[in-house]
């Protein structure tokens, strides 16, 4: 990541602009008004200009843990993406009392950092959540939950991005079952075509 004083811009979006702002100035060379773009180090630094101005709110105390909570182990295995997670379940429940809802979806990927003990700033906030990614409430039928859930444990016990952190469900996955989901050409649910991995789920349970 990115950044001065520990304040973050995704590196991924510092090549994105890298390559834009080098195809605008290779297209300009053509041009006979010789258009004065700026470069990549001048973007950067202006960027960087523009984070600074927001270090003390991003630095800013907002709690504390007494201890970590991690989604990867000491030897960098994602755990959040095979099993039920502290800090997963912090953000879901986080979710859940945002949208005011009864149960609240969160894929495992979302989270991409530990969280470790001591202050806690928006700084690490942004780190543990460093996506723009919207949180949409809806009403759904039971049987969208119970197929979702059959979906986001279709990989196990492979490891996947997507499997389901939540708040106010409680659930069980017999991973002795194959997975008998079925999934269109984009990998997208379709349906369930023989047992269910998924059991023993209750709301509020």
């Amino acid at each position: 990541v990115a950044g001065p004083k520990g304040v973050y811009i995704c590196d991924e979006c510092i090549e994105v602009c890298t390559e834009i702002i080098e195809d605008e100035f290779n297209e300009s060379q053509d041009d006979d008004q010789g258009i004065n773009l700026i470069k990549p180090k001048e973007m950067k630094a202006f960027l960087d200009d523009i984070v600074a101005s927001y270090t003390d709110i991003m630095e800013r105390k907002i709690g504390s843990l007494n201890y970590d909570l991690l989604v990867r182990d000491d030897n960098d295995y994602d755990i959040s993406r095979v099993e039920e997670n502290g800090l997963c379940d912090l953000v879901a429940d986080a979710y859940r009392t945002i949208g005011d809802t009864q149960t609240s979806f969160l894929n495992a990927g979302s989270v991409r950092n530990n969280l470790e003990a001591g202050d806690v700033t928006y700084n690490s906030i942004l780190n543990i959540l460093p996506y723009s990614n919207d949180i949409v409430t809806a009403k759904v039928r039971g049987q969208m939950i119970l197929d979702a859930l059959e979906f986001g444990v279709r990989i196990l016990p492979d490891i996947t991005a997507g499997f389901p952190q939540v708040s106010g469900i409680t659930f069980h996955v017999n991973k002795d079952i194959p997975s008998s989901v079925k999934v269109d050409d984009n990998n997208q649910f379709v349906s369930v075509e023989g047992d269910r991995r998924v059991t023993d789920v209750k709301i509020g349970g």
